[in-house]
């Protein structure tokens, strides 16, 4: 059997693999009207990581994914109809959220 560790570690693996996860930043940047500096310093990342990101270059920290899903977990709680929906949508595609 394996350590415990090991298996919530496996459990909390989002649903996102290359070049999804690209993918889905473009979409955010573009759905909060952010340029990837912007977005970079909305969720405490460099510039570069977002670009190598949105180009597939390198693949996200576990942090870094923490750190995109609370980003998508507050637009899901946007005043705007459409960008709520959306998020909500995001969150449930990408991280296995259910909608509330």
């Amino acid at each position: 059997m394996p350590p415990l560790a090991k298996t919530v570690a496996l459990k909390q693996v989002p649903l996102l693999t290359q070049p999804l996860f690209g993918n889905l930043i473009r979409e955010l940047r573009r759905l909060s009207n952010m340029t990837q500096g912007q977005f970079a310093a909305a969720i405490g990342v460099s510039y570069v990581t977002v670009s190598r990101w949105e180009a597939g270059r390198i693949q996200p920290s576990a942090l870094a994914l923490r750190q995109v899903q609370a980003f998508i977990e507050r637009l899901s709680q946007s005043t705007a109809e459409p960008i709520q929906v959306r998020g909500k949508e995001l969150l449930a595609l990408s991280f296995g959220q259910r909608q509330r």
